[in-house]
């Protein structure tokens, strides 16, 4: 069954996920720019863990309305 609810959730996780990969991706900006490296790579593993996320919760919310 389609739920409202459940698809809204999973656009607003989806949202969140956007937002975290664009904040991770300012940090790693920033720290190249500061020449901070070690925070670079952290963020931009969260960067590519952030974009992972949203590809796959979205990826389940349009089979979940398929259905």
């Amino acid at each position: 069954m389609n739920n409202p609810i459940q698809n809204k959730a999973s656009k607003v996780l989806e949202i969140l996920w956007l937002i975290i990969a664009l904040l991770s991706f300012l940090i790693t900006i920033q720290s190249i720019f500061q020449k901070k490296w070690e925070n670079t790579a952290i963020f931009g593993v969260f960067i590519f863990i952030a974009l992972l996320m949203n590809s796959i919760r979205r990826k389940n919310r349009m089979k979940e309305e398929n259905l």
